[in-house]
């Protein structure tokens, strides 16, 4: 899990410890009335998974002085439901076979079902969410809305823009919204300085670091070459945007 020239034995031990509750609680959290459903819910929690944003909010959690447990969980809980159900909508409009390894909701229990099943899971996260109270809430939509609007920018295409721009555009929206979420909830749990909780500021060192990058490039010679490293160097900044 960790760097071994940064590995922390006790560190790593609390953070797989939070993990497994973690596991444990999204199978609770997508039970149903039915077994049929519980089974549909669960379907690709069950199948594994990386579970790299539930890690971002438990480490999030250590930035600060304080992190309720149960808050932790909860927090992880819900951007994890929130990416699961985005999968069983996902792979309904790609028609995917496979997730994980496993045959897809989609594929096993079909279209109309797997839309219902994501749905319920983000009703779900929303429920939790809750408990966590207004400023969670409130980021949280803000994170779906982001998220939903990247997946209809992927749908239909660029339409004029640049590709690349386009590209990047639906990476932030769709990809990054969520990831970012899950690391500002665990910092927002831990009471973590309001400046250790804005993003504004990395974003300045990133527009630092790309002026430094270009300075690098003026002995070069002028041409296509060095043109596309100049249009990298702003690429990384607006991406950020």
């Amino acid at each position: 899990m960790l760097a071994e020239q940064t590995r922390d034995e006790v560190f790593e031990a609390s953070v797989r410890a939070q993990l497994e509750l973690i596991e444990a609680a999204l199978l609770k959290a997508a039970e149903a009335d039915s077994d049929m459903v519980t089974e549909a819910a669960q379907h690709i929690i069950a199948a594994g998974g990386k579970r790299f944003r539930p890690l971002l909010v438990v480490l999030g959690s250590y930035l600060g002085p304080r992190a309720a447990e149960n808050d932790v969980v909860k927090a992880a809980v819900v951007v994890e439901l929130t990416h699961v159900a985005s999968l069983y909508h996902d792979d309904v409009m790609d028609e995917a076979r496979i997730r994980r390894g496993s045959v897809s909701a989609n594929s096993r229990w079909g279209n109309t079902v797997a839309i219902l099943v994501g749905d319920l899971l983000f009703a779900r996260a929303s429920d939790i969410v809750c408990d966590l109270g207004p400023e969670f809430v409130r980021l949280q939509a803000r994170t779906f809305s982001r998220l939903v609007q990247g997946q209809i920018a992927e749908t239909v295409g660029p339409s004029g823009m640049d590709p690349l721009d386009h590209y990047l555009r639906v990476v932030a929206d769709k990809t990054g919204s969520l990831i970012a979420t899950s690391a500002l909830f665990g910092s927002k749990i831990s009471g973590a300085a309001p400046n250790l909780q804005r993003i504004d500021q990395a974003r300045e060192e990133v527009r630092r670091r790309a002026e430094a990058a270009r300075s690098l490039l003026e002995p070069l010679p002028a041409g296509p070459a060095r043109d596309a490293l100049d249009d990298l160097c702003t690429t990384v900044v607006t991406r950020t945007a």
